[in-house]
């Protein structure tokens, strides 16, 4: 069947919204056929029941499976008991972040996640015959079926590693571009160390539940960058991954069955609601944003829950009621700040080691001797009574999460010399 109709319509919708701007991301979006890159996909139901596997032919597709393929929905491809392991994204995220990255004929790419190869052709499509793509995934099995998939195109080249994202592709190095297409609690020094003096890295950054798209760049030596806007991906796998500190979805049904509903104190709106959630996120590490039912709010497992829900016009609070008084006087503190927008933030590097770590836990750090160890957890902000060595008696305020660092096997050992002056990244939002 001839799927060019659907492609038509699929990408002038992309236009339409705002998610293509400019001719080659219009043009790779006409040339490369979504539907021949996939073989199944998880069929997402509105009314929240079980996804439904579907079994797809690439080179034989049906309407029902078209329709879903060049929809603006995610394309799961991947699923173990406990979710989703791999996807292609949506279309408009995708066509955002190609627009962002600003691809040159001849730019060397590296790509983190490879999910169905889709989009490692996209970006093939704008940087053509004389630039090079390397996308790396973790899943053997994503990576095996993105090369057979990505060969019967004619793509050249896309070059497919299986191998651990944190780690980059050294041996294709330098790149022009670094693009990470899953969910990152924090930025790699590998990649920061195979990018060119004048590259980006464009990188979704983990973040109270969020996925804030950051723009990384090298200036003088240091890493800097910028908050372009919100994304929503699957969570790296392999060194980078950690247990996010932030509480996303949480099962509240229990704890909200005696809840009492209290008046709505803020007026938020939907393209608000993101920003306003990164804010407290930033000053409170018990944030959580939940879908069932939708709303966001505080979460400590002792006292209770307080949740807003925007679209019911209340909020309910299970258990201490001073949990809504205290997340008033952050909505509060943001009013004061005139809402500071997700885009009004900006990151920064710093060679010091300072994190803002979760109750509980640890973090690695690089201690004066250039080794990694481990660093006991602290509440924020609390100063040791005796410091850790490498570890500083302040801890850093700001937009930060932990971040688990071993180089080279467990223990801790020496650090590449080119690594050092990266070796931590510490974000911080502006108001």
């Amino acid at each position: 069947m001839d799927a060019k109709p659907w492609i038509d319509r699929y990408v002038d919708r992309l236009k339409a919204d705002g998610g293509i701007t400019s001719p080659a991301v219009e043009s790779a979006f006409r040339r490369v056929p979504r539907h021949r890159l996939v073989e199944t996909f998880c069929r997402l139901n509105p009314d929240q029941t079980p996804p439904v596997q579907v079994d797809h032919d690439p080179l034989n597709p049906k309407p029902p499976d078209l329709d879903v393929i060049y929809s603006d929905q995610v394309l799961c491809t991947r699923a173990v008991d406990v979710g989703f392991t791999s996807s292609s994204s949506m279309p408009p995220l995708m066509a955002w972040m190609l627009e962002l990255l600003d691809l040159q004929p001849g730019h060397r790419v590296l790509e983190i996640g490879a999910g169905t190869g889709y989009n490692a052709a996209l970006v093939a499509e704008i940087v053509g015959a004389h630039g090079r793509v390397v996308s790396v995934d973790i899943q053997e099995d994503v990576v095996a079926q993105a090369a057979r998939l990505l060969a019967g195109l004619g793509y050249p080249q896309v070059v497919l590693r299986a191998g651990d994202g944190f780690f980059g592709a050294p041996e294709e190095a330098p790149y022009d571009r670094i693009v990470a297409t899953v969910g990152c609690p924090d930025l790699s020094p590998h990649w920061v160390c195979q990018l060119r003096p004048e590259g980006s890295i464009l990188v979704p950054l983990a973040h109270g539940g969020w996925n804030p798209l950051v723009q990384v760049r090298l200036e003088n030596g240091r890493i800097s960058g910028k908050v372009m806007g919100h994304s929503g991906l699957m969570p790296i796998q392999g060194e980078l991954a950690t247990e996010s500190p932030f509480n996303f979805t949480r099962g509240l049904a229990p704890t909200l069955e005696d809840a009492r509903e209290l008046p709505l104190f803020a007026q938020v709106s939907m393209d608000q609601f993101s920003s306003l959630c990164y804010f407290i996120a930033i000053r409170d590490d018990r944030v959580f944003v939940s879908l069932m039912p939708a709303g966001y709010g505080l979460y400590e497992e002792s006292r209770g829950v307080v949740l807003v829900r925007p679209q019911e016009g209340n909020v309910v609070v299970g258990g201490d009621e001073s949990l809504y008084d205290e997340l008033r006087d952050l909505y509060s503190t943001w009013e004061s700040l005139l809402r500071p927008t997700l885009t009004s933030s900006s990151c920064r590097s710093t060679t010091k080691v300072r994190l803002r770590m979760p109750r509980g836990r640890g973090s690695w750090i690089e201690n004066s001797t250039g080794r990694f160890s481990r660093c006991p957890a602290r509440r924020l902000g609390e100063r040791p009574r005796t410091p850790h060595r490498g570890c500083p008696a302040r801890l850093h305020r700001g937009l930060q999460t932990p971040v688990k660092r071993r180089w080279n096997g467990p223990g801790g050992s020496r650090m590449p010399e080119e690594l050092s002056a990266v070796c931590q990244i510490s974000r911080s939002a502006e108001a």
